[in-house]
């Protein structure tokens, strides 16, 4: 059995022979289907504790059926029979646990209008009384239980006023650069002195192409996030925290010191100029500040790694929302000499800098909270991305894309197939799922701004479209088992990017 195929469990009153084989015939339409059917004429055997039984199936399956015909109602609403007591699990801890749409009424009636338990008045329904509507009504509860709506609510796209909003900040910014007659981007810090008119100047200099500018806004920048990072480490280390909750605001404001250089960096990204998108210098500066020593409290002197998670996550998304993901993959597949490590390796395989950094505790979930509510905390991000949803869009749609990446490097080692599954731990972390149906579809959307450039993924390792396609369903229950590892609810049908490899073709 499939362990990822959702899982229910028939609640129904035993009226009359008749209705016992509609009911088996129901769960069996349901088991050919992908749907793993909980049924008392199937797992039910003498001598078995009929209420344990009962309890232990709806407590561990995905979804609850209850066949709703006349008997039914009446006998979950006095509490009579095996009916009363599932009626009792019903309306009682489970709907607090799991709320009522883990539940889902069948009607199955003579007569309408529909009658279900009173715990279930208000609930949607399926009718099943018509014998002529079978098999749309089957559909209908297919649809649902595997998360496969015949229609879907559109990604949401972005105010028509939210450009507008982010240009006229663009240009008073750009008017307070003028205002302030700074000819010389070495002394832009200490005459405007907000990371705000920093992107501002940097971004006007890549439009204009101007690299000797650029350079000295470069230079003017990095001893001063050198210097603020090393002054943060002297403070922080001395008298280091004893819990993870204490260090986590002291690891943030150490993350903020390089904002100015991280703020450069995107606005060349953004500017869409050949000569300014290509930031992997900028990573140098990140790992390799000024006066930076390998020694004492560990978390501490590696703390370079955590700044490089930020930066590559911050990159990623600025390549998304601009319609650049070949520049945010060739960053990641960029070889680099990390701190401590004996050789260079490709980024994307550093298992901190993609999601687990040190400094966030080591945790994937964690990481990925800080990571996406800077935007939040850092209003110069707006320049960018407008809004704090449309930058998270923009970070998922960037971690999809590493997810189908780093299934096709999978797939590279064999080249046919996916070698062993059940034993492939991922680098990169799928914590997007915690994201708002919001902002996950919108980061969907996002993705498939260029499916060309998704497709180079694998064609350029020369993997054949047909074994992207063959193996995807093998990678899904990779990703599945990580996610309900960390998100225990969730579930393989709920991954936001399932649909991917058929939707690229």
């Amino acid at each position: 059995m499939d362990d990822q195929a959702p899982k229910v469990f028939i609640s129904y009153s035993h009226d009359s022979p008749e209705h016992k084989r509609w009911v088996a015939e129901l769960a069996t339409s349901l088991m050919e289907n992908g749907v793993n059917v909980v049924l008392d004429q199937w797992e039910l055997r003498l001598g078995d504790d009929v209420p344990k039984f009962m309890e232990r199936s709806v407590r561990g399956s995905d979804r609850v059926l209850l066949i709703c015909t006349e008997s039914y109602v009446h006998k979950a609403d006095e509490g009579k029979g095996g009916v009363g007591y599932e009626a009792m699990i019903v309306t009682g801890e489970l709907v607090e646990d799991l709320g009522t749409a883990k539940f889902i009424p069948l009607i199955r009636q003579s007569s309408p209008p529909a009658s279900k338990p009173a715990s279930m008045s208000t609930r949607l329904h399926i009718d099943f009384s018509d014998d002529n509507q079978y098999s749309v009504s089957l559909e209908q509860l297919l649809r649902e239980l595997h998360g496969e709506p015949i229609s879907r609510k559109p990604a949401l796209g972005i105010s028509p006023f939210a450009a507008k909003r982010v240009e006229q900040k663009v240009q008073s910014a750009a008017d307070e650069l003028d205002r302030l007659a700074i000819d010389e981007p070495s002394t832009l810090t200490e005459a405007a002195g907000t990371i705000e008119l920093t992107y501002t100047a940097a971004l006007r200099i890549a439009q204009q192409s101007d690299m000797v500018n650029w350079r000295k806004l470069i230079q003017a920048t990095r001893p001063q996030v050198s210097e603020a990072l090393v002054t943060w480490r002297s403070k922080i280390e001395p008298a280091f925290p004893e819990k993870w909750e204490q260090f986590l605001p002291m690891a943030k404001e150490g993350v903020g010191t390089y904002a100015p250089l991280i703020a450069i960096a995107l606005a060349g990204v953004e500017s869409g100029r050949e000569k300014f998108t290509n930031q992997r210098a900028i990573l140098d500066d990140i790992l390799y500040p000024n006066n930076w020593t390998r020694g004492g409290v560990t978390i501490i002197f590696d703390f370079p790694m955590t700044l490089a998670f930020v930066y590559q996550g911050l990159h990623g998304a600025t390549c998304m929302v601009s319609g650049q993901p070949t520049i945010a993959l060739n960053l990641i597949k960029s070889n680099i000499e990390f701190p401590g490590w004996r050789e260079r390796i490709p980024m994307w395989s550093n298992h901190g800098v993609m999601g687990w950094p040190e400094g966030f505790k080591g945790e994937a979930t964690t990481s990925w909270k800080v990571l996406a509510s800077l935007a939040d905390d850092w209003e110069w991000l707006a320049r960018i991305f407008g809004d704090p949803k449309e930058y998270r869009a923009a970070l998922s749609a960037y971690y999809m894309m590493l997810n189908l990446f780093e299934y096709v490097d999978q797939l590279s080692k064999s080249v046919t197939e996916l070698a062993s599954p059940q034993n492939i731990r991922l680098e990169i972390p799928l914590c997007y799922e915690s994201e708002s149906d919001e902002v996950r579809r919108r980061a969907y959307s996002m993705l498939l701004t260029d499916p060309e450039a998704l497709r180079d993924i694998w064609r350029a390792r020369d993997i054949s479209d047909a074994v992207v396609k063959s193996n995807w369903e093998s990678w899904l229950e990779v990703c599945g088992r990580f996610i309900s590892s960390v998100y225990p609810f969730a579930h393989r049908y709920q991954i936001t990017h399932k649909d991917l490899i058929s939707d690229l073709f």
